[in-house]
């Protein structure tokens, strides 16, 4: 956690500037993480069943 409070004192200090810097960067990893994390469920096949299940209901939807 020592870490995590110097980040925190380190945030406080940063000038608008600077903040508005550390924040697109931010956002950019936190994107990344998503999308590593949406392409790792898609590859081990976590979505399998949704997938299965939304084509099924558009079967049904398609011959209603």
């Amino acid at each position: 956690m020592r870490i995590v409070e110097e980040i925190k004192a380190a945030v406080v200090a940063l000038s608008d500037q600077e903040l508005k810097e550390f924040r697109s960067r931010l956002a950019k990893h936190d994107d990344k993480c998503w999308d590593d994390q949406i392409e790792h469920d898609a590859m081990t096949g976590k979505f399998d069943p949704l997938a299965k299940e939304a084509i099924a209901d558009h079967s049904r939807y398609k011959s209603a």
